[in-house]
């Protein structure tokens, strides 16, 4: 599982994308970094190491 964030400076929102293998099964924009971080969480089933 890969999880990737991005900010979009236009929109002014965190762009959550996360992977499986090669095929995306999740995109959602969220106001903060730890909401999209949260979500993360959820899928992954524990606490998320950020670098």
């Amino acid at each position: 599982m890969v999880a990737k964030i991005h900010w979009i400076g236009s929109i002014k929102k965190y762009k959550l994308q996360i992977f499986s293998g090669k095929s995306l099964l999740v995109e959602a924009y969220t106001k903060t970094f730890t909401e999209a971080v949260r979500i993360v969480e959820k899928f992954k089933g524990g606490k998320l190491c950020v670098r």
